[in-house]
């Protein structure tokens, strides 16, 4: 082993553990100096790449205003182009490159890439979920049907694949089914059966079962775990309870989850 490539594996680490905590500036430093080492170190532009888009993220005017221009997103993207320019092989480029673009509100570009990659590695659970970020954006519910199958097939202990299939029953109106999904995850996944619980609660209101509705969303706020004093999770759950209990014709129990709601921090 030559002290180049010792060195590199150096900085990599360095790199990994600054973007870790967020010192991105430091992490770019990092990687930068490997590629100044080695330009056709495709593992160093991946990962100056996940940085950049980090520091964009981090920048909350970005965020707020979705309108500043994306900096760092341009250089992320930069770098994917020349890590696939180097092995146009590599799937976690295109998948990367993929996100970015759909943060930069860039769908067409970000369905060419992710295509791309699930291409390249049709059992790469994880692409399917970058394309979902798509395709739920593009009110693609057959699509994501479709995703959510191809995942489960690859893995059936997949939660996040039924749970995720079942939004997308709900979306269409097929209430029966995202029930079905929804339990499935519980089965799979019982540490998070409050949250697939409150999905069955909707899921039921929205089918017009508004009694049984509620005594889910009940379940659901009892078998919640560890709430925090400010819980944007719990506090949805609350708001999803109240509009039940108006329906149920109970205003007075409407009011009091809407207060608990902000109390735990919905805007």
């Amino acid at each position: 082993m030559n002290n180049t490539y010792l060195l590199e594996r150096k900085l990599l680490t360095s790199g990994k553990t600054n973007h870790l905590k967020r010192n991105y500036d430091k992490a770019i430093r990092d990687f930068s100096k490997v590629l100044k080492m080695n330009p056709k170190n495709i593992t160093a532009y991946l990962l100056r790449a996940r940085t950049y888009s980090g520091k964009q993220m981090q920048d909350t005017q970005f965020i707020l205003l979705r309108n500043k221009i994306p900096k760092y997103f341009n250089l992320a993207i930069k770098d994917l182009d020349k890590a696939i320019s180097i092995n146009p092989g590599n799937a976690e480029a295109y998948a990367d490159r993929s996100h970015i673009k759909g943060l930069k509100r860039d769908s067409k570009g970000a369905f060419k890439d992710i295509d791309k990659a699930i291409e390249l590695e049709p059992n790469n659970e994880s692409f399917y979920f970058y394309r979902w970020y798509e395709n739920i954006r593009a009110n693609r519910f057959d699509d994501i049907i479709v995703d959510m199958t191809k995942v489960i097939s690859i893995n059936p202990k997949n939660s996040l694949a039924y749970s995720d299939r079942g939004h997308a029953k709900r979306d269409k109106g097929d209430y029966d089914g995202a029930i079905k999904d929804y339990k499935k995850a519980i089965k799979i996944d019982p540490g998070h059966i409050s949250l697939s619980l409150h999905d069955i609660g909707n899921a039921k209101y929205e089918k017009g079962e508004i009694k049984e509705a509620l005594k889910t969303m009940d379940e659901s706020i009892k078998l919640y775990k560890q709430p925090k004093e400010e819980d944007l999770f719990l506090a949805i759950i609350y708001e999803d309870r109240a509009k039940i209990r108006f329906a149920n014709g109970d205003l007075k129990g409407r009011k009091e989850d809407l207060a608990m709601a902000e109390k735990l921090g919905l805007p």
